[in-house]
């Protein structure tokens, strides 16, 4: 009885871990999943508008004389932006969704940020519609925005292990000689 005890204890737990390993998509499926329609679009996008982001709502009067900052009716969902450059060259495209996609959770357990200073933003074009990308590394989240939802957004979870920072639109903000605001250290 004992023995059959134990045979029927082994068999569950080896039951279990088989579920649970059956259960867990990889990370790649995951993040394909998260950013959906949302990532598809970016990634068929014909044109980026990229904005440096603002993240704080500090008087004019309070920032340091070397950073110039757009006039505070020019808002990007409600961020006032240093600056923006557009592209339309598909391996610039592709090279931004590549990087962000990277980014998305692809981890089972998802955190939520209550924090939101965006430092990125991205308008993508494709055909007549766009959708609108506002990305904070520092909180690990993506808001997207399309006209069709109003103010309404979709939130995606980014990695929190990964780099705060995405290269490649850095590297193109950097390129145009447009400020960037850095995260505190």
């Amino acid at each position: 009885m004992r023995l059959l005890a134990l045979l029927l204890t082994s068999v569950v737990c080896l039951s279990c871990r088989y579920q649970e390993s059956a259960q867990q998509p990889d990370p790649e499926t995951l993040r394909r999943e998260r950013f959906g329609e949302h990532g598809e679009f970016l990634q068929n996008a014909e044109r980026l508008e990229i904005f440096s982001l603002f993240p704080e709502n500090i008087p004019d009067k309070d920032l340091p004389e070397e950073v110039q900052i757009l006039p505070s009716n020019q808002k990007f969902h409600g961020f006032r932006f240093f600056g923006k450059l557009e592209t339309t060259d598909p391996n610039e495209v592709n090279s931004v969704w590549a990087d962000l996609h990277q980014r998305i959770n692809g981890k089972t357990s998802t955190s939520i940020a209550y924090c939101f200073w965006p430092r990125h933003g991205i308008r993508a074009y494709c055909g007549d519609e766009l959708r609108d990308y506002v990305i904070c590394f520092q909180c690990i989240a993506l808001r997207v925005y399309s006209p069709s939802q109003s103010d309404e957004n979709t939130y995606i979870s980014l990695e929190n292990d990964c780099d705060t920072s995405n290269l490649k639109v850095n590297e193109l903000l950097d390129h145009a000689g447009i400020h960037r605001d850095l995260p505190p250290p």
